[in-house]
């Protein structure tokens, strides 16, 4: 108990006493203090390595959200940024597809008038396209423009209709669903003749019908129809293609579906003469030097010099 209460009083003393016998052994021998040197550094390490490894867990948790956050923004920017390009380059190309469909087209259009100026065609743009139940369309050539009632209107596939009414600066065409559109046709194969004559027809793509047909005449499916001519529209210009004929009556009648779409047409035009003019047929007269010799002139001066 004495001893005890002793080393209690003298604890400060005991233990500086004891590092100064520590401090004397590692001054007497090198590889002692080395090994108490070791010793501390391990107990340090194990004891700081908790708090290191869960600051060093922090910090990389720390780096990978902030750069997670940042990485998003970015990536996000990004995104924005290329789908604000893909539109731009999108926008970009139908307009370049778009372009190109219109010069195509309009090519097609500047052939056609130039291979068919005996028909003196004009040019028009559709302006209005009304609902297929209506039957009509606008185009925006009328009267001033030498446009009258009952003209062809065709396009370089084929026909669209007929003006039912020209105004001014512009016109109403009965396309060839319209019910009172009526061209005078002819099958092509068997020369048989009829009347196309619009059905407004919305179930399918016959939307007119060859008719006033007899049941003997020799009408099949596939067979094209064609212009018969006269006033409206060239001879042999294409309407479109039998696709149903119909049976079990005196006068027969057949489905046609057009080769031109009529409410697809952005450009068409307007048949001014529908048949080549005589001169364009016949061509100028050639001038032929008469081979008899020339007569002297025998009457009197009277005569002659007469006013």
């Amino acid at each position: 108990m004495l001893l005890g209460r002793r080393i209690r009083e003298n604890r400060s003393t005991a233990i500086l006493t004891a590092l100064v016998v520590i401090s004397l052994l590692s001054l007497a021998s090198d590889t002692r203090a080395n090994l108490v040197a070791d010793g501390v550094r391990s107990v340090v390490s194990l004891i700081v390595y908790p708090f290191r490894f869960s600051i060093d867990v922090t910090r990389r948790a720390t780096a990978y959200s902030t750069g997670l956050l940042f990485n998003y923004n970015a990536a996000r920017h990004e995104a924005d940024a290329l789908r604000s390009e893909l539109i731009a380059a999108t926008a970009k190309a139908a307009d370049r597809g778009e372009l190109i469909a219109e010069n195509d087209r309009l090519r097609k259009m500047l052939a056609f008038e130039r291979a068919e100026q005996h028909l003196a065609p004009v040019a028009a743009e559709v302006s209005v396209i009304s609902t297929r139940l209506d039957g009509t369309l606008v185009i925006d050539r009328g009267s001033f423009h030498g446009i009258k009632e009952g003209m062809g209107v065709i396009t370089p596939s084929g026909v669209v209709g007929i003006v039912a009414k020209a105004e001014p600066f512009d016109s109403t065409v009965f396309t060839l669903n319209h019910p009172q559109c009526k061209i005078s046709a002819t099958v092509e194969r068997s020369r048989v003749a009829g009347v196309v004559q619009g059905n407004g027809s919305l179930i399918n793509e016959a939307i007119c019908n060859l008719v006033y047909l007899d049941m003997k005449d020799d009408v099949r499916r596939g067979d094209k129809v064609i212009t018969s001519g006269g006033s409206h529209f060239p001879r042999g210009y294409p309407i479109g293609t039998i696709v149903e004929r119909d049976e079990g009556a005196l006068l027969k009648a057949a489905s046609i579906k057009p080769v031109a779409d009529p409410y697809g047409a952005e450009e068409v035009f307007v048949v001014r003469r529908a048949q080549p003019a005589v001169e364009d047929l016949a061509g100028p007269a050639p001038e032929q030097a008469s081979a008899a010799p020339t007569m002297p002139d025998i009457r009197p001066d009277q005569e002659k010099y007469a006013p």
